[in-house]
């Protein structure tokens, strides 16, 4: 029935996939697993830099979308935290200079995720519908496409699972941006993150 669904065909996977989650417990509601202090606040943290920025080390940094906002698939997104080239835990989105885009996401530097990616186009592993898009209406060359990260997934407060947090991230912003869509390149998302 949902596979017959045109709004919702694109998110749904070919096999059902079932998960189980824990109930809260009177112990997790009443006890903290970790203890948020007082943060001082000083001329450092007053000016926090946030946006897309280099490294300045990688041969990547070329390809990295600089700023504090992104634009895609109608969408207009500010970054709020500092990413750059070496940052893990990551959402990241892979753009084409013909409008298409790609979201994934990484638990490793955002520069060796996005190495994988380029190196892809000549080992046909990766996502099919990216591969295709380059080789077909870019003729295999890897230029047109740029990166940046959407979303870090800093220490969680809670204490919880900072992977599972960053599948969830990503399956939200596929879903967001239409990733799954004409202009975008995923070819499935892992609806079970979300619940």
């Amino acid at each position: 029935m949902l596979k017959n669904d045109e709004g919702l065909k694109y998110y749904v996977s070919s096999r059902p996939i079932v998960t189980f989650k824990r109930c809260r417990t009177i112990k997790d509601k009443l006890v903290r697993s970790r203890f948020a202090g007082r943060r001082s606040s000083n001329w450092l943290t007053g000016n926090k830099l946030t946006g897309n920025h280099r490294c300045g080390y990688c041969s990547y940094c070329a390809q990295i979308i600089q700023g504090k906002h992104l634009d895609f698939g109608g969408l207009h997104h500010k970054v709020r935290q500092f990413i750059n080239c070496r940052t893990s835990f990551v959402v990241y989105i892979i753009t084409c200079g013909c409008g298409s885009y790609y979201i994934g996401k990484t638990i490793r530097p955002l520069f060796e995720r996005f190495r994988e990616h380029t190196n892809s186009f000549r080992t046909g592993r990766g996502c099919p519908r990216l591969i295709n898009h380059v080789n077909v209406r870019h003729g295999g060359q890897h230029s047109c496409l740029r990166f940046a990260g959407l979303e870090h997934v800093s220490t969680l407060d809670s204490g919880g699972d900072r992977h599972r947090e960053l599948l969830r991230k990503e399956a939200a912003w596929i879903i967001r941006a239409e990733a799954m869509g004409p202009l975008g390149l995923n070819d499935q998302n892992e609806m079970s993150a979300l619940i």
